[in-house]
């Protein structure tokens, strides 16, 4: 329960380990915001892991216990990916307000001497940066799609092709092949195996 409540602490936007990079902000710009990328990048993988692994043990038959424990594993999975995708945009969306801003009004005073220099480099850099956060909680947004679909398509099966997945998600078969290993590796799927010779899914 302790590991659950802390995981959940460590995906919030706000959390202690963001204070580092938002010293390093008034330091040099560019290195919190390659701190805050790989926080934002790293974190909700081990979170989730965390999570999953805490899982309480159902009551009931077999059966109903391992369909409860899967669809524990989907909801954790969707609510940390969603969260995940909030944190990305909303950091890519202050800096790209801040350090964009900063550059255009630099600009517009015209940059004086190396210190100056240095400080637009900085904010144009910084500015990139919440550009890429900004791209990537749009990709991710898209897997999260893609998960949906899989859980919905999957339902209660136990056997299914990945042939039969890719048509109804309507993405192509080495596209699942990749969502769904990496799927099985965070524990979206309790104790699933991915055939590879059959190229099937197996669920217990």
């Amino acid at each position: 329960m302790s590991q659950h409540k802390q995981a959940n602490t460590h995906n919030k936007i706000f959390s202690k380990k963001r204070l580092v990079p938002l010293v390093f902000f008034f330091i040099f710009p560019p290195a919190a915001v390659a701190i805050l990328i790989y926080d934002l990048l790293t974190e909700t993988k081990e979170c989730f892991y965390t999570s999953t692994q805490s899982s309480p043990s159902p009551i009931g038959s077999r059966t109903a216990a391992i369909e409860a424990i899967a669809s524990s594993n989907q909801n954790k999975s969707l609510s940390f990916l969603n969260q995940k995708r909030k944190n990305l945009l909303f950091w890519g969306s202050l800096l790209v307000i801040l350090c964009g801003f900063s550059t255009v009004l630099t600009f517009h005073n015209g940059v004086q001497g190396a210190t100056g220099i240095v400080y637009l480099i900085s904010d144009i850099l910084s500015t990139i940066g919440g550009f890429v956060l900004l791209y990537l909680s749009q990709r991710l947004n898209q897997k999260i799609h893609h998960h949906s679909k899989y859980f919905e398509v999957i339902g209660s099966n136990h056997n299914i092709s990945i042939s039969a997945l890719a048509s109804a998600t309507q993405l192509t078969e080495q596209q699942v092949r990749l969502d769904l290993q990496e799927m099985l590796t965070n524990g979206c799927f309790q104790n699933g195996i991915f055939d590879c010779g059959n190229d099937r899914l197996i669920l217990p």
